[in-house]
């Protein structure tokens, strides 16, 4: 049997948060209506749609007679589920240096953006190169995410992922201007061609991303993010040569 839910004054007009009846000394959450400035930190609540009955209605008619109205209320979730916001070291790193948004802390002291850049690298030590390539794609306005799964280095996204399918897949290089350096990544062309297809069969474009750096930059200066006011790019778009594609589309010119 359902009764109505009765109205509770709650700092904001209207707010009426109503918990599932429980027995006391049960060790079960407690009873009655929960005020919105009472919500106890860590809580999480539900929308339920309920049968509610009117009181005026429920005194003249039989029970079997009276019309339940739904209404949605507002109930303690019985089933908590535990999700943390993880962020990939890039995705920390921008929040801190080119948002300011966010401020991490070491023993309850806040890390300097240099002391990140140098933290960040010692754990992940291809960190400076895909940090900058990650900087240059959000300020072009896309979301780059880890590629791991397509065997890439990151994955580039219009909005984000709730929204579209991953439009890139980057493989990232950091060269000197002459294109010279030790590749992070030596392909041969028999992996290249693999890697392409892959991309292919998930309706990615592969990229190779070339992050150039002037040859007298020393080692001492990549040491901050400050260097990355030297860094130029190089996107270049790999696709498979088709041959029959290649005779058709020359007969339509």
């Amino acid at each position: 049997q359902h009764h109505p839910l009765p109205r509770v004054p709650c700092g904001k007009e209207g707010v009426l948060l109503p918990l599932p009846d429980t027995q006391p000394g049960d060790g079960s959450q407690p009873t009655g209506p929960l005020c919105a400035s009472e919500r106890v930190p860590g809580d999480e609540y539900v929308l339920v749609e309920e049968d509610v009955y009117d009181e005026s209605e429920k005194e003249c008619a039989p029970s079997e007679e009276l019309a339940p109205k739904r209404r949605l209320v507002c109930r303690r979730n019985p089933y908590r589920i535990l999700e943390y916001l993880q962020l990939s070291l890039e995705e920390a790193f921008f929040l801190v240096y080119a948002l300011g948004c966010l401020s991490i802390y070491y023993e309850k002291e806040p890390l300097t953006i240099l002391k990140l850049w140098k933290a960040f690298t010692a754990v992940q030590p291809t960190f400076r190169t895909t940090y900058m390539a990650y900087h240059y794609f959000r300020s072009k306005g896309w979301v780059p995410k880890v590629g791991l799964k397509y065997g890439t280095d990151l994955l580039l996204y219009r909005k984000g992922p709730p929204f579209y399918h991953a439009s890139y897949s980057v493989i990232i290089e950091l060269v000197d201007d002459n294109f010279e350096g030790s590749l992070r990544r030596p392909f041969s062309w028999r992996s290249l061609a693999a890697l392409s297809r892959v991309s292919v069969n998930v309706s990615k474009e592969l990229m190779l991303c070339y992050l150039i750096k002037p040859s007298t930059m020393t080692n001492k200066e990549m040491e901050s993010p400050e260097c990355m006011k030297q860094i130029k790019v190089q996107e270049v778009i790999l696709s498979r040569w088709v041959s029959s594609r290649e005779r058709s589309d020359q007969d339509e010119l």
